[in-house]
């Protein structure tokens, strides 16, 4: 393959057939997996679906939204070593 060629192809332009329907902050996500589940969410869970730092994440929405959210030990699955959940009870007021 020759550079013009090459070129030619890097500059063709592919439709793509996935879209979104709305792209959502990683703070709005962590957000609505906590009011929908009761039972809490496992870090783990939030490292598959690449957010690495849901910690941090908590943390805001403790101390700048005023959320109160426990971190329990994980006992929604089988884990290794010692994994947390993150149990949303309401906010502060």
């Amino acid at each position: 393959m020759n550079m013009e060629s090459l070129m030619e192809w890097a500059e063709e332009e592919e439709t793509s057939s996935v879209q979104a329907d709305k792209s959502y902050t990683q703070l709005e996500t962590v957000q609505q997996m906590l009011l929908e589940r009761i039972e809490g969410v496992c870090n783990t869970e939030l490292l598959k679906i690449y957010i690495p730092r849901g910690s941090a994440l908590i943390w805001t929405l403790r101390h700048e939204h005023g959320w109160d959210i426990d971190t329990l030990e994980c006992d929604l699955h089988e884990h290794k070593n010692r994994q947390v959940k993150y149990v949303y009870n309401g906010r502060k007021y």
